[in-house]
């Protein structure tokens, strides 16, 4: 596995919306999914349950020759909206 680069952005993400690092690296490690984004990017995705409630968590990232970087991170609930 490629090290891991969490961006400033991701990081404020993560703090405002309580996800942790260890979560972070775990979805980017072995996503439930991988979808391609704009710009080359791609977007790493598990379902993650909180408090009993289902939860899409998306990584935005970018995948270099010798790490991921991860740019942004947020839940959501619209799970179907971006499962694929």
């Amino acid at each position: 596995m490629k090290p891991i680069e969490i961006r400033p952005h991701a990081r404020r993400q993560m703090k405002e919306r309580q996800v942790s690092e260890d979560l972070v690296k775990e979805v980017l490690s072995r996503p439930d999914q991988v979808v391609d984004s704009y710009g080359g990017r791609k977007v790493a995705q598990s379902v993650v349950e909180r408090l009993g409630k289902r939860f899409l968590i998306r990584i935005i990232y970018e995948e270099k020759e010798w790490e991921l970087k991860a740019i942004t991170v947020y839940l959501t609930t619209k799970v179907e909206k971006y499962w694929r």
